[in-house]
């Protein structure tokens, strides 16, 4: 598993997500169903909800 070194959620619901390694992983929101979720280590839980945007 790899160090997230950075993570941004756009207005539109697309998830930018960089490691440490300098690997990149982007999602984009999907209009039949919650396209990603994040979760944090201090009780932060953010979702994509259906065709988009973000749900805390």
């Amino acid at each position: 598993m790899e160090a997230v070194a950075s993570a941004r959620v756009h207005k539109d619901g697309c998830l930018a997500v960089h490691f440490a390694d300098g690997e990149a992983l982007s999602v984009k929101p999907e209009a039949a169903y919650e396209a990603w979720a994040i979760a944090g280590a201090d009780g932060l839980h953010v979702v994509c909800p259906l065709g988009g945007g973000q749900f805390l």
